[in-house]
Formats: C-alpha cells, structure tokens, sequence
C-alpha cells in the first residue's frame, strides 16, 4: 500500500498544484513569522544581558563566580573533604555551566598573624605586620617578578617556608629580601613556622580578573607554593585552613535566552553539592538574581513580541485555513466516491495528513532561514522601515525558535486535517445533501459573532480611555501601569468584526443597488451584481482575507511610527542635549539728557 499511496498522493499534489503551492508558501510564512520572534528576542537580550552584567558585578566582569569556604571553629581541616571539593570546582563546575572561562584561581589562606622579625638588628621589630600566609593557583603567569627569585615548592628544614610579597607591600610593611619572620601558628598547635622572604612580584596587569580581590587586599598576604600549602601545612604540620576562595570569569557573551533558565537552576543547585562535600562552602558571588530578571525580561519582550504579531499569524493561518478549505472543496466530490468506492475514513485523512507532512518538513526546512533573514533586518533597522549602516544585532538558530516552528507547522496541519476529517466522514449523500442546501448562512452569521466581536472591541476602547484617565490623574506613566495584552488585539479584532459586520449586509447593499440600477445599469453589471447577491457565501473568505490584510497592513504601518516617533521623542526629552546656550542681556535703561531743550 505504500507506494501506491505516494503516487496517488503526489498525483493528486500535481493536480491541484498552484492550491499546494500557495499552502507551501503560506507554511513558509507562518513559519519565518514564528521563528523570526524568538531569534530576534534571543539576539537582542543576548546583547543586554552582557552589557548588564559588567554593569552589575561591581568591577567584575561578566559570569562572575566566586565559591568560598570559611572555616567556623579551631578545629582541623578536613584535607580529603577539601581535594573532593577543589576537584568538583576545577573539573565538574565549568562543564554544567556550559560557558568558556577566561579565569580560574584557587585561592588558599591560614589564619593571619603578626609576624616577627627572627633578628631585630636587621629588620625594624617595632612595626606591626599583620600578614597571611595564603596560596593563589597560577600566580607565576599573571605576576611578573621584580625582585629576588620565586619560592621552592616545599616546606624546608627547621619549618622554614619560602614566600613571595608584592612589591607594593614590601615597601609599605618594610621588608627586605632575604629577611626571615616568624609566624605563629595558633589553635593549640604549639608551632612556629619560619617565613623567609625570597622574593617580590607586581601583577602583569592590574585590570585582570585574576585579582579578584583586589590589590589592596593583597598587600597583607604572603604567597607560598600549593604543594607547600597543602602537603607541608595542611597534611604533614595539621594546620587548619582558615578560607578557600575558587573563582571563576566565565565568558557569557553567547548567552541565549533559552540558557538562563537552565543556567539559573544550575547555581541555585551549586550550594548544595559544595555544601555535601565540605561543610560551610557556599557560593559567595554569583549571576543568579541577575539571570532570573533576564529570565522574566527575557518572557516579557517574546510576549510582547508575539502579542504584536499575533494578528499577523492569525491572518497566515486564516490564508492557510481558507486555501486548504477551497482545496477540498474542489476535491470534495472525489473524495465522495472515493468512499463510495470502499475507501475507508483513514485512508482518506492519512492522504491529506501525510501531505500536510510534507509541505510541512520543507516549510520547516526553508521558513527558519527566511526568519533569520527578518530577525536581522529587524534589528540592524534604527525605526519603521529605516535600515542603517551599523552592526546588527547577533541572530542564530534556538531551540525556542525550532520549537516556535514547530507549532506554526502542527497549527498549519490541524487547520488543514480538520476539513478533511469532516469530508471523509461523508458520504456522496452528504455531499449532495449539503449542496442542496449552500444558501445557508455561515454559523457567525446564525450566532450573531460579529455584533460580539463588535462589543469586545468596544469594551476594548473603553479599557485604553480609563487608563488615560488613570495617568491623568495619578501621573503615571504608561510604562509604569500594568501591560494588558488584551489592549494590543483590539484594533487587529476591531478591524475583523467590522470587516464581519461589513459581509453581513454587504449582500442587501448589492440588492439595494440592484435595485435602484434595474433600469439604468448595463446587462453585464446588472447580472454580476445579481449574481453577487446570490452566491456572495462563496466570496466570504476571500473578502475577510482582504479585509485583514489591508486593514492590519494600515494599522501596523501606523502603529509602528507612532511607536518609534514616541521613543524618539520620549529619549530625547530624557537626556535633552549636551550643550544648551541662551542668550542672556544684562543692563540698564539709557537715559538721555537734553538739558531741557525741546528741539
């Protein structure tokens, strides 16, 4: 049954062609339409989204992400708990992120303490040095050294550590190359270990992230070897660790809106899996609140977006709707006999379902590039229909754009299966029976729907003038009032239901004309208006398309200058201008004497 199913399948395409072909392109525009409002959203807060989190990371930049473990008593540390976690960081964190990384530093640190000069005579004992001993992952290729040599990687005889300091420090705290300290070690240890300075170093660059914690922070450290760190200190000697810092630059200039969702429920999950693998770690600084308001902005601008082109699918769906109806209904007789022949009810709606599958997969295949295409002259346009020179704004293919095709597809199939699962239910009866009877009038006409729309439409109008009344008098404005989606369909259902009310008595105005023009019009005109006024059903859907489409084309025309002459004007009343210059004249009146002569 296969193959014989496609050939009467595209046998029966080919004898309706141009009726498949204006369905095919149709689908092609319901689908460019869809996908074009998810990509264009998607490219214009990716680009948002950016430039808000360098603003809101207080110097930070970007996908800033700082994990923090701060030790709460004097108790020992526990060192297998702590490579468990630095391991999740290092290696677990960045894939479920899912973004590139452009910095990563582990930071390490025992409790400060005042060190003392080992010999007085050398070093001034006087001054307090309030110091700790801390370990930073990479520092030898973000420093530069200035003096002296980087430390050995171990810790010596006699509990001797080598360290390095900023230059900056060593200057301010009076240390000198070559001079040893020594650092108490508290918590019961009994312990003393020997700081000898080798050393000095300044950052490469001031501005990296590496830095996190800024250079003023960094003055009152002493930078030592991880493996000293952690096998000389933590293991072998049981000091307790005081903080662990991991920090992260994560790189989120590809963000998609679709990812902040996902990305939001990954840091929200984040301080629970430190926390299981070492108590009192915890997520200090992260993007999370930001990425949920990206997330509700995020669903405000695609749910303007659509609301705004609702009307505009609604009209490709209607075409989509009316072209396939016309189709079958030129078919209607065929299939008829195709049931009187013994085709069954399955058959016949899994012919026009699988043709729906076809002009579906090619609309899917050519629509997203068409919405590509409109996504990005959209956004490098400045206003209505004004394109210019500049960078557009980044597009690319989503999942919520495939998702949104995806819909236009299965909406476009159901208004196409739907008729013909009504046809292939009747028979050759039916068929003739309903014929008999194609003076009756459309249901919206039966259910007086125009009249409701009318009165929607109208209640829609009363909606706009109370919220004009409500920003006269409390002063607010209209961004500060709660959006209503509704406010935006009613000029698209205004135009419909008088474009409805319009076809209910287009037929007695045709009478009326008739009627008035029996005596005077033409033979031809006479007998068109005639025949017009006779069979006008049969022109119903054609008429409405009309209706739709110059009346919406009309509106959305105006709506999107006023739209744009509105955010011009209401920018440049913002900011006004950079340079304001008056002219200002200061004097007194000048007063001629005469001398009291009249001449």
């Amino acid at each position: 049954m296969g193959m014989p199913l496609f050939r009467f399948l595209f046998r029966k395409m080919w004898n309706t062609r141009w009726m498949t072909l204006s369905s095919l392109a149709g689908l092609i525009i319901a689908v460019a339409f869809a996908t074009s409002i998810p990509m264009y959203a998607d490219g214009a807060l990716k680009r948002v989204v950016a430039q808000s989190l360098k603003e809101e990371s207080s110097g930070l930049p970007a996908g800033s992400l700082l994990m923090r473990y701060q030790a709460t008593g004097g108790g020992s540390t526990d060192v297998n708990a702590l490579t468990e976690v630095s391991r999740y960081v290092k290696e677990d964190v960045p894939p479920d992120i899912g973004f590139p990384y452009n910095t990563y530093v582990q930071n390490l640190a025992i409790r400060s303490a005042d060190i003392t000069p080992e010999d007085p005579t050398k070093v001034d004992a006087s001054r307090s040095r309030q110091m700790s001993l801390t370990s930073m992952s990479g520092l030898e290729d973000k420093s530069e050294l200035t003096q002296g040599r980087w430390f050995a990687d171990a810790v010596g005889d006699d509990d001797v550590v080598e360290a390095v300091i900023m230059e900056e420090a060593m200057y301010r705290s009076d240390i000198h190359i070559g001079d040893v300290f020594e650092y108490p070690i508290y918590s019961g240890l009994n312990l003393t270990l020997r700081v000898k300075i080798v050393g000095a170093y300044k950052p490469l660059s001031e501005t990296d992230p590496y830095w996190y914690q800024g250079l003023e922070g960094m003055m009152s450290t002493l930078q030592i070897g991880g493996t000293a760190f952690e096998k000389g200190l933590l293991q072998d000697r049981k000091i307790p660790l005081h903080t662990a810092n991991w920090y992260y630059a994560f790189d989120l200039g590809e963000i998609q809106t679709s990812q902040l969702s996902p990305l939001e429920k990954t840091l929200d999950r984040l301080n629970i899996e430190l926390y299981q693998r070492l108590k009192d770690t915890k997520v200090e600084i992260s993007f999370a609140s930001l990425l949920s308001e990206f997330r509700t902005q995020s669903l405000q601008l695609q749910l303007l977006l659509f609301t705004l082109a609702a009307p505009m699918l609604a009209m490709v769906f209607y075409f989509i709707a009316m072209n396939a109806r016309q189709s079958l209904d030129k078919q209607r007789s065929d299939i008829a006999v195709l049931r009187s022949r013994g085709a069954g009810t399955r058959q016949i709606i899994w012919i026009y379902l699988l043709e729906s599958i076809v002009l579906g997969i090619i609309a899917l295949i050519i629509g997203p590039s068409i919405g590509w295409f409109m996504a990005k002259s959209i956004g490098s346009a400045n206003g209505f229909l004004e394109f210019v020179n500049r960078q557009s704004i980044p597009v690319g293919f989503s999942t919520e754009a495939i998702i949104a095709g995806l819909a236009a597809v299965v909406l476009a199939m159901l208004a196409t299966v739907i008729p013909a699962v009504i046809y292939a239910r009747s028979s050759i009866v039916n068929y003739k029976q309903q014929l008999a009877r194609s003076d009756r009038r459309p249901v919206w006409q039966r259910w007086y729907l125009d009249v409701l729309l009318l009165g929607a439409a109208g209640y829609g109008w009363y909606l706009f003038n109370e919220r004009q009344m409500i920003s006269f008098q409390s002063g607010m404005t209209t961004d500060q009032l709660n959006v209503q989606p509704f406010l935006f369909f009613v000029p698209a259902l205004a135009i419909f239901a008088m474009g409805l009310f319009f076809l209910r008595v287009f037929p007695w105005l045709l009478k009326l004309f008739n009627w008035l023009g029996r005596k005077l019009l033409p033979v031809p005109l006479y007998l068109t208006l005639t025949q017009l006024s006779r069979s006008s059903k049969g022109y119903y859907p054609l008429m409405i398309l009309l209706i739709l489409t110059l009346g919406l084309g009309v509106y959305n025309a105006s709506a999107a200058r006023t739209i744009d002459l509105n955010s011009t004007e209401r920018t440049l009343y913002k900011f006004g201008t950079d340079v304001i210059m008056q002219t200002v004249w200061e004097g007194k009146a000048e007063v001629i004497d005469t001398g009291g002569q009249n001449g």
